[in-house]
């Protein structure tokens, strides 16, 4: 190995890319932002990069590890990697190595035959043509040993560039990648919290109010008046099977049926509120679009949750299955923060909410898996694809509304 580097580093001549770099993190540039022209940068300092691959551990529901890859004259390749994926690949590489012996820098010569039967990349590289190879790992945080730094199972990002110079890395170019190491580790670190920001507000809120969260709209009061197609829809049968099956695998089945839920409602342009334990509130804005055609898509939304929360139900053992309840309606409400000083909630509230609610109370007795309002079937325009089911008093309103179902 040509060579390995632990602790402090520190070089000169890369002022200005240094500064650069600072100042990207300062304007809270994406990765697919800062890393294009980060290459540029370094290759117009005269520095011959073949390849350069940056990946890294993320906060995700789905995944826990991401990549970007570039090689010259091709676009950056982005990947991301489940939480069970296998990680063999990743034991055998060199950034395994680096990460797991604490090397802040990892120098190596791609055609040495010793370094290629360490390292099966190395052999791949190098029939590319390509000569030298430096990895670079910057840690965030501490690690279990109380340090500063990348460990196997903490957080950071691993850098990696390989050159097809017959010459390999200049010292220069060497001074320069340990001078933009530690910036170079700050300004990734900035943009991937930004990212995981985004993804734990979006996930925990919806798409639209974590974005609104995000960008400061975080009042207690702060809300807007909308108009809004409101779809609210509750499990059948939950209370029944929480009692009789094993916690593990009620939540399992739980997840199953939300997702068939909420898939439908995201896959048509709503948003889904929240879930209530076994309840889901949904909402598919009017304002500057074809009330129509949004009524339309809430109820295909509607029907395709139906559909596939019958297709679990079948695919279920001894009929543990669940009915779907859903309440369509159409009105105003209010949009925003709404909650106590120390607990907020980004929701819709207001009488429109209110009796959709109330209809869904219905569904049951009314033997009826969809029940619809008179403002939405107006707003759909198609009064054949439905049933009236005649006037119908709702839980706390004076007033009797007549409802629908499907025909």
């Amino acid at each position: 190995m040509t060579g390995e580097t632990t602790g402090e580093t520190s070089g000169n001549g890369a002022s200005s890319l240094v500064d650069w770099l600072l100042d990207q993190g300062l304007r809270g540039r994406t990765l697919e932002d800062l890393l294009p022209p980060l290459v540029e940068r370094l290759t117009a300092d005269g520095m011959a990069i073949a390849r350069f691959h940056l990946s890294g551990t993320i906060l995700h529901p789905d995944y826990g590890a991401f990549s970007r890859t570039w090689y010259r004259d091709q676009d950056f390749v982005s990947e991301e990697f489940p939480h069970d994926s296998s990680d063999e690949v990743w034991r055998r590489s060199p950034l395994y190595y680096a990460v797991s012996h604490k090397l802040d820098m990892m120098h190596c010569d791609l055609r040495d035959p010793a370094e290629q039967a360490r390292f099966p990349v190395f052999a791949e590289l190098a029939a590319q043509g390509m000569t030298d190879y430096i990895a670079l790992t910057v840690g965030f945080g501490e690690t279990p040993d109380g340090e500063t730094g990348t460990s196997e199972t903490g957080s950071g990002v691993v850098v990696s560039m390989a050159t097809d110079d017959p010459d390999g890395f200049s010292d220069y170019d060497v001074e320069t990648l340990r001078a933009l190491w530690r910036p170079l580790g700050l300004v990734a670190k900035v943009a991937i919290f930004k990212r995981v920001s985004q993804t734990i507000l979006t996930t925990y809120l919806g798409r639209d109010p974590g974005l609104r969260v995000l960008e400061g709209q975080i009042r207690r009061g702060m809300a807007q008046t909308i108009n809004a197609a409101i779809l609210f829809a509750d499990l059948r049968g939950f209370t029944s099977l929480a009692d009789v099956m094993p916690r593990d695998r009620l939540v399992l089945m739980l997840d199953d049926y939300l997702d068939a839920m909420a898939a439908p409602v995201d896959e048509v342009g709503g948003q889904v509120l929240k879930f209530m334990g076994d309840g889901m509130l949904a909402t598919f804005a009017l304002d500057g679009a074809d009330p129509s055609a949004v009524c339309r898509a809430a109820l295909e939304a509607a029907m395709e949750a139906q559909a596939r929360v019958a297709k679990l139900n079948a695919a279920r053992e001894n009929g543990a299955g669940m009915a779907l309840d859903v309440a369509l309606h159409v009105g105003e409400v209010m949009y925003g923060n709404v909650g106590s000083r120390s607990r907020l909630d980004f929701t819709v509230i207001g009488p429109a909410v209110n009796e959709a609610s109330r209809m869904e109370n219905l569904c049951t007795p009314l033997d009826c898996g969809v029940v619809i309002s008179r403002p939405f079937i107006d707003a759909v325009g198609d009064t054949g694809r439905f049933r009236c089911l005649g006037p119908q008093t709702l839980r706390g309103l004076a007033t009797p509304r007549e409802l629908f179902t499907l025909a």
